[in-house]
């Protein structure tokens, strides 16, 4: 999972502490100072604690775009699951809950420009008006 690569590299790079539920006390690119914080099973926004002074935010896609662009490479379709690809970028990518929406959706090909990439698709009832 994504989060699982993520959190090391959070406390690498901004210096966090754990606390409880939360990464707390990392240093804010922007201030410079040690109000850092994300809630630790769901790190994907930090927050700056200094909302008077600075109050920035950072969103991890951008900071580890890495992590984000590649669903096709990171997470193959094989045997076991046709649908890993589709899977992981609807799960960790998009944040649903893959029991709720499983059949749902088909993971399918697009191809471009003599490239290839993994879609989802979802299917559309024909008699919507």
């Amino acid at each position: 999972m994504i989060r699982d690569r993520l959190v090391p590299m959070l406390m690498r790079d901004y210096r966090f502490k754990e606390a409880g539920d939360f990464l707390r006390q990392g240093v804010c690119p922007n201030c410079g100072k040690k109000e850092l914080y994300t809630p630790l099973a769901h790190p994907w926004i930090l927050r700056c604690g200094r909302l008077n002074k600075c109050g920035a935010e950072f969103h991890v896609r951008d900071l580890y775009s890495e992590l984000f662009n590649d669903w096709s490479n990171l997470y193959p379709a094989n045997t076991n699951n046709p649908r890993a690809t589709a899977d992981a970028y609807l799960a960790e990518g998009r944040g649903f809950d893959l029991a709720r929406i499983r059949g749902w959706y088909t993971q399918e090909s697009y191809f471009a420009n003599d490239e290839a990439t993994a879609t989802v698709r979802f299917a559309l009832a024909k008699d919507v008006a």
